[in-house]
């Protein structure tokens, strides 16, 4: 999500959404709180981009899963 970021800031994008399927990153990168931690200033350094990026934002996205694989396993 930090390369995301940093990439559509680098090309000045004004308006995106970025969606990611990894509920616990966008929950971090949304919660209050700051963990001590290396993941803990990855989160900081996202919401630092955010906020000086008001209309960046981020969303959880559930992925769903590939019906044509699961099919696949019941024909064996």
């Amino acid at each position: 999500m930090l390369k995301a970021l940093k990439w559509a800031e680098d090309l000045m994008v004004t308006h995106i959404i970025f969606k990611s399927d990894c509920k616990i990153a966008i929950e971090k990168i949304k919660s209050l709180t700051i963990a001590d931690t290396m993941i803990g200033a990855i989160t900081l350094e996202c919401r630092k981009i955010l906020v000086q990026n008001p209309n960046f934002t981020v969303e959880f996205m559930k992925t769903q899963a590939n019906s044509v694989g699961q099919e696949g396993h019941r024909l064996c």
